[in-house]
């Protein structure tokens, strides 16, 4: 039986597709652990920023379900974050409405990170976290 998709990855993620099927002994482990020392989900320990993620949810290189687990990871420590899922687009925004709305978050986002209010009458969205 094949080797499963650690934390982090999906069934859909090239990271976990060319290691499908490898045997026991360490040799999937050693062919992740360049991956997994990089990849933030493995060290939401360290996190302590307020985070906005601009998720396609078309995204192969990225999948949804791991930027998903990292809202969730800084939901748990009560850290400021704000999740925005595009229908349609994938690892990088192709859709002029998407590129406009995540800017404008971005911007509004920052604001009330660091208390300014921008001359831009932009769609308010919620903040988890983030104390009024």
């Amino acid at each position: 039986m094949g080797a499963q998709p650690t934390r982090g990855e999906s069934e859909g993620s090239p990271l976990s597709a060319p290691l499908m099927g490898r045997g026991a002994g360490g040799q999937r482990e050693a062919l992740l652990k360049p991956y997994t020392d990089r990849s933030p989900i493995h060290h939401t320990d360290k996190l302590q920023t307020p985070v906005i993620f601009f998720q396609g949810l078309e995204d192969r290189i990225v999948p949804p379900n791991q930027a998903q687990a990292m809202v969730q990871a800084l939901r748990l420590k009560g850290i400021p974050v704000a999740y925005f899922p595009f229908e349609g687009e994938q690892h990088g925004f192709r859709r002029a409405e998407n590129i406009k709305r995540a800017l404008e978050a971005e911007l509004l986002f920052y604001a009330r990170i660091f208390n300014f209010t921008p001359d831009d009458n932009i769609e308010p969205f919620e903040i988890e976290n983030l104390p009024t």
